[in-house]
């Protein structure tokens, strides 16, 4: 039965070489938040890598839409703890092949509603030997949730603009950076060819903000 579970609702990718750690994603072109920022020159989104991706990678944007749909048929039939199962499982899975107990929560995409968001949480509790990093700019379904957030789940909300205030009433954070000032930490992965290397900041509830070069 968790074999078929597991098959049924989960598609979690392996670690790259860039990010150590496993990730799940689901369409950058169907962001909330990030679908109207994209509009808006001068914000993040309006040069969105993941859609990007999308384009040109027809395989990897039809693995995003299946999570996504996946996800939403299990929660739609009342197999919400169905779908944390299969994601405990393939993400323990990783961590144990690679070594490196460190999951991200999209790479392309963005949190889809509340429910997604408890889900999520969920997933994080089930497996206290990882440590789980979620971007968003989804402040309100942050606000909203309706569950606790774990202790190895980190939350970096994301400055709307280029260069921008940081968001307000949440501890960690993050903004991307053309010509400002670096904001609490900085991101060293594009001076070491687009690499995390040793670095784990993203995923340290310590490290308040993080500023990323643009790119």
């Amino acid at each position: 039965m968790l074999v078929k579970i597991q098959e049924t609702y989960a598609i979690v990718r392996a670690n790259n070489s860039k990010i150590p750690a496993s990730n799940w994603s689901i369409p950058a072109s169907l962001c909330k938040t990030g679908g109207k920022l994209r509009n808006v020159k001068g914000s993040p989104c309006a040069s969105c890598y993941a859609l990007r991706i999308e384009k040109f990678r027809t395989s990897v944007s039809k693995g995003w839409h299946n999570n996504l749909n996946k996800f939403d048929r299990a929660v739609e039939n009342g197999e919400g703890n169905q779908w944390v199962e299969a994601m405990v499982l393939q993400i323990r899975k990783h961590a144990k092949k690679s070594g490196n107990p460190y999951h991200r929560w999209f790479v392309g995409g963005d949190l889809q509603s509340i429910e997604m968001l408890d889900h999520i949480k969920t997933v994080a509790s089930r497996t206290p030997e990882i440590k789980h990093w979620l971007p968003t700019q989804e402040r309100g379904f942050v606000k909203d949730s309706n569950c606790t957030t774990p202790g190895n789940l980190v939350i970096r909300v994301s400055a709307s603009m280029i260069d921008g205030k940081l968001p307000k009433y949440h501890t960690t954070s993050s903004v991307n950076r053309f010509k400002g000032d670096y904001q609490g930490s900085e991101c060293n992965a594009y001076k070491q060819n687009g690499e995390c290397q040793d670095c784990r900041a993203c995923w340290s509830s310590e490290v308040a903000n993080i500023s990323y070069p643009l790119h």
